[in-house]
């Protein structure tokens, strides 16, 4: 759901936590650098959304901007049950790229773990509809998924892009599993599972992207079975041991030996865990 012009909001998504905070700027934001895209035909392509170099307030950030979120989506993969118990505020919340991103930091920065789990994340930020143009002329940019009666309404009067603020990070060193999968296993301990574990989504040795990430309570484990939760949460192990693998990094660590922690009712869909107390999944009025 765009946010409605002239709305302030400082912490999102607008549900139940986990929910990150606003990132406060008052000045313009200096567009320096599309990273990490594949160019295909002359233009740009992009999954969730795009990343920038930029500067806010003459200081250097990645800056990720998300393409805007279609709740049928979210919606397709349910039977007509499922989707009769979950209302349309939580299928936004938990599978938007952007709020999904936005709960994950969110538990990260709630937890205050001493290790560092993530490339970090400062918070949230609107960026003007007026953008648009300029970024196409920068950078080709064009796909963001807007419905389409927003294209034959002057820019002003669209919704603005949803952003999220984190630390620019641009060398890669070698990869060093062991401490990258105590990261993961951190992750997971407090309810984040990132769902695309790879290469692609690993900077500077850390995670950057939990664009499809399930942080509990998540609303797809009330129609699972425990073994089902079970092999679903599995996945990012089994990722993690493929990554490593195909790194060519000589090494004995595995993480897909790993037990599972979480547990889910399969008539109730309440989280619980053996390590945290994770909130109760409530719509927020």
């Amino acid at each position: 759901m765009p946010r409605r012009k002239g709305t302030v909001i400082h912490k999102l998504p607008r549900c139940d936590e986990p929910r990150l905070e606003q990132f406060p700027y008052d000045h313009k934001i200096e567009f320096r650098k599309l990273l990490g895209q594949d160019r295909e035909q002359g233009g740009v392509i992009a999954g969730h959304g795009y990343v920038f170099s930029v500067l806010i307030d003459s200081k250097p950030f990645a800056l990720k901007m998300f393409k805007f979120y279609d709740t049928s989506d979210g919606r397709d993969p349910l039977t007509d049950d499922e989707n009769r118990q979950v209302s349309d505020e939580i299928v936004e919340a938990h599978c938007d790229s952007f709020y999904a991103e936005c709960r994950a930091y969110g538990r990260i920065k709630e937890k205050k773990c001493k290790r560092l789990l993530a490339v970090p994340c400062y918070g949230f930020l609107h960026v003007a509809a007026e953008e648009e143009e300029r970024l196409y002329e920068l950078f080709q940019v064009e796909d963001w998924n807007r419905q389409p009666d927003e294209h034959r309404q002057k820019p002003s009067d669209r919704s603005p892009f949803r952003a999220l603020v984190k630390q620019l990070v641009e060398d890669d060193p070698p990869l060093n599993p062991r401490r990258m999968l105590a990261e993961l296993r951190q992750l997971k301990k407090i309810g984040v599972h990132p769902m695309d574990v790879c290469m692609r989504n690993y900077k500077g040795g850390y995670l950057v992207d939990f664009s499809i990430a399930w942080t509990m309570p998540y609303f797809m484990t009330r129609f699972l079975s425990q073994r089902q939760l079970d092999s679903r949460l599995r996945r990012d192990l089994i990722d993690f041991d493929d990554l490593v693998k195909e790194s060519g990094v000589r090494t004995k660590v595995r993480a897909a030996t790993e037990p599972i922690i979480v547990r889910a009712s399969e008539t109730t869909g309440r989280i619980t865990s053996n390590t945290d107390d994770i909130p109760k999944l409530r719509p927020r009025k």
